[in-house]
């Protein structure tokens, strides 16, 4: 492992300290906020396919969020793991959907279709300098 990656690996284990010491009181003032910027953004973009992640480890919970863009007129769908080497598989999501938890104990939605998102919403533990993800 060079010592980028270490780096790396150190600042996502930091980052990911610091998110979860929030108290959830203040997540939430932190979501509605975006939530309220990312609807006006949302509502000038054709009505389609919105990928988004189950959130884990203190990540924001966009899950009322996607709900109330069903509510809307879009199809929303989350990812699933087919193989650490090939893309993600993005399977359509609803809150009626049957849940199993697969890779890292994260759920997937059983038994639904397979679909392309036209916009994601992707959780972000930290960047650096160079505004690369650190995850």
């Amino acid at each position: 492992m060079n010592t980028w990656q270490q780096w790396r690996i150190e600042q996502r284990l930091r980052l990911t300290e610091q998110r979860l010491e929030f108290a959830n009181e203040l997540r939430v003032l932190h979501q509605v906020a975006l939530f309220k910027k990312l609807q006006s953004v949302i509502d000038t973009l054709p009505k389609g396919v919105i990928g988004f992640y189950w959130p884990v480890r203190g990540e924001i919970d966009c899950r009322d969020f996607i709900y109330g863009l069903i509510k809307q007129g879009w199809q929303a769908a989350l990812p699933k793991i087919i193989d650490p080497q090939q893309a993600l598989q993005f399977r359509q999501w609803g809150p009626e959907s049957i849940m199993q938890a697969e890779v890292w104990d994260i759920p997937v939605p059983q038994n639904t279709q397979v679909i392309q998102p036209d916009v994601l919403l992707i959780p972000l533990v930290g960047f650096d300098a160079n505004l690369h993800r650190l995850g």
